[in-house]
């Protein structure tokens, strides 16, 4: 933007108008307009010519910067980093790496009829105990048949998930502006 307002300041103080300056400089009017109005960033060639004819140097014209080698390598750096981070969390997330819980309902019957304990019963276990288990408890002999397992959504997960669309979304910005402004330099 600076250097649109600086154009039509150099343009202002000569007392020129837009057609004699773009005749002067030795391009359409329809092209300095647009340089004017910060709508496109001239080429080298026009670059030269505009600061040949306005006695003005490449500084003195306020270009938009563009980056650097080391810059854009950090860029992509970064944006790869992101990118894969938000990939492993949705991943992480997706199949309940870290936060999966499933429970295991298993009914109870007590082999002995001699015991306080009631007879039949139900347990809820974290544990995953097989498909029959027995538990001997003093004289009395426990057995434990697996009747249903359920899995429970955490929201741990769905921090993971939001996380990771977070990490996403800054890697395709991070990107996106790491090619705008890669392409400004290899246009100016």
């Amino acid at each position: 933007m600076e250097f649109a307002k600086k154009l039509v300041a150099l343009r202002q103080k000569k007392g020129w108008t837009q057609a004699f300056a773009a005749r002067e400089i030795g391009i359409q009017q329809s092209y300095l307009s647009k340089l004017e109005n910060a709508k496109c960033l001239p080429s080298p060639e026009v670059i030269k010519q505009i600061s040949d004819v306005y006695q003005v140097t490449k500084n003195e014209l306020a270009l938009p910067s563009t980056m650097s080698d080391e810059q854009y390598k950090k860029h992509i750096y970064w944006t790869f980093s992101l990118f894969f981070v938000a990939t492993l969390m949705f991943i992480a997330a997706h199949f309940k790496l870290f936060y999966g819980q499933t429970f295991y309902t298993y009914q109870f019957s007590l082999s002995s009829e001699q015991s306080d304990l009631p007879n039949t019963g139900y347990h809820i276990s974290e544990l995953y105990l097989g498909e029959r288990y027995l538990e001997q408890l003093d004289l009395n002999t426990i057995e434990y048949r697996l009747i249903g397992q359920r899995e429970v959504e955490r929201p741990e997960n769905n921090w993971l998930y939001a996380v990771a669309l977070l990490f996403l979304t800054l890697s395709l910005m991070l990107s996106l502006f790491s090619y705008l402004k890669r392409r400004e330099k290899v246009h100016s």
